[in-house]
């Protein structure tokens, strides 16, 4: 019994009281708060750091392999690019050059007018994307010029085949001192031969073997606009058959002969007269 007793007494000498207990719940709840807490911060942290990390990678990323732009603001600004070429970029231009450059096909994106010097080489084709149009080129001297819908390259030097970039099976080869130019229309292109006069180049009309034209589906009144430009010549034409649509490719013809051949086409009569020309129904 004295033992039991004992025993008794014991236990209950070891036993919390109820402040005590509270106490020691408090001092454990704030310990593992303190371990929440802790655990939080750390994981904010390596989460912070993670994402710091991203970002850097992004920026770094994201500008190791955007396009360099040029602008030319106010003022021409000649550039060289990376293989050698030179580009004067004209006012008002844009020039886009993929970080990539030179690759296996020299790419650049013109926004304006510009000419380029292009580094001769025979592996790596030298490619201008403009308004609808591209210029390929090995290596040559050439001006592209942009305005709304007109696009018009000019050849110095070497050779470009010029395109359209929806109808690249169409391409227009271009000599030296030779022209593509498509008057602001899609549906019409022209070569023309080029003469150089105290430093400018115009149409050269007395050079007219060099002419080729190729209309699709173009206008009437839009054909005979391109050829009196192209032969400075003047047409007269029924303002009724306006609308006509004229499908048709000539090349080292007169001005004349591809009247004649444009009034078979249409069913109109061909006259010439003193002051010009003229097509009757």
């Amino acid at each position: 019994m004295k033992n039991n007793e004992i025993n008794d007494q014991e236990k209950k000498g070891q036993e919390l009281t109820p402040e005590e207990s509270k106490t020691l719940w408090e001092n454990i709840s704030v310990g593992i708060d303190r371990q929440e807490k802790k655990k939080k911060k750390q994981k904010l942290g390596v989460t912070t750091m993670i994402i710091v990390l991203m970002v850097i990678g992004f920026w770094g990323y994201h500008r190791m392999t955007r396009p360099e732009v040029f602008m030319a603001e106010d003022r021409d600004i000649e550039l060289v690019l990376k293989d050698g070429s030179k580009v004067k970029l004209l006012s008002g231009g844009k020039l886009t050059v993929e970080r990539s450059f030179p690759a296996d096909t020299r790419e650049v994106y013109l926004e304006g007018n510009a000419v380029f010097r292009v580094t001769r080489s025979g592996a790596h084709p030298f490619i201008v994307y403009g308004n609808n149009y591209q210029a390929k080129v090995l290596g040559t001297v050439f001006k592209m010029m942009q305005e709304k819908n007109t696009f018009r390259v000019e050849l110095y030097k070497g050779k470009v085949a010029v395109s359209e970039n929806e109808h690249k099976d169409r391409v227009y080869e271009l000599s030296p001192h030779e022209a593509f130019d498509n008057y602001g229309s899609r549906k019409v292109a022209v070569v023309t031969g080029i003469s150089t006069v105290a430093g400018t180049e115009k149409t050269s009309k007395d050079n007219i073997q060099h002419i080729n034209l190729q209309f699709d589906g173009a206008r009437l009144d839009e054909v005979l606009l391109v050829i009196e430009k192209t032969y400075g010549i003047r047409v007269e034409y029924p303002a009724e058959a306006s609308a006509t649509l004229v499908s048709m490719h000539s090349e080292n013809r007169t001005g004349e002969s591809v009247l004649q051949a444009l009034a078979l086409s249409t069913g109109l009569t061909f006259k010439k007269y003193d002051t010009g020309y003229q097509l009757e129904k």
